[in-house]
């Protein structure tokens, strides 16, 4: 029986597989790449819909930008906070409190959008979505988010 990719890159006696592909070879990145490909997409059409949506709302190229705006701002406002929650609370309850945070941001927008109410406040509420990008263990750059999997 051949040795797992991960024991060959933690045994250095064992033939180094190299290669374009070679990370593809471990089922759990392969995992990783097939979510984040998943979730990438789906920010990217959320992001998409919410501008359609002001600018089909107003037709105002200013509160377009606005809302990229307010975006920028959760970002970099919550981007600090995450770097302290990500080095201090348990991997888990970070990745449940930002899916839980997620999906009550997108239950809000999408309540408030199925009532018919043609209002602006949920879709500027919305952009706070992105502090799930910061907080997440899994999607921030942080050398331990293999231990949230």
């Amino acid at each position: 029986m051949a040795p797992s990719p991960i024991r060959a890159a933690t045994n250095p006696a064992a033939p180094r597989q190299t290669g374009v592909f070679a990370a593809l070879r471990v089922p759990n990145f392969r995992w990783l790449l097939l979510g984040s490909t998943i979730a990438n997409g789906a920010q990217w059409i959320q992001q998409v819909t919410l501008s359609w949506m002001v600018y089909d709302l107003t037709a105002s190229g200013a509160l377009l930008g606005s809302l990229s705006l307010v975006g920028a701002i959760a970002t970099l406002g919550l981007t600090p906070l995450a770097g302290v929650a990500i080095d201090r609370l348990p991997r888990g309850m970070l990745l449940l409190a930002t899916s839980g945070w997620l999906a009550v941001i997108s239950t809000v927008l999408g309540v408030a959008l199925l009532t018919g109410r043609s209002a602006l406040w949920p879709l500027f509420a919305h952009p706070w979505r992105r502090t799930n990008s910061a907080m997440n263990p899994a999607s921030a750059s942080h050398p331990s988010w293999p231990m949230a999997l």
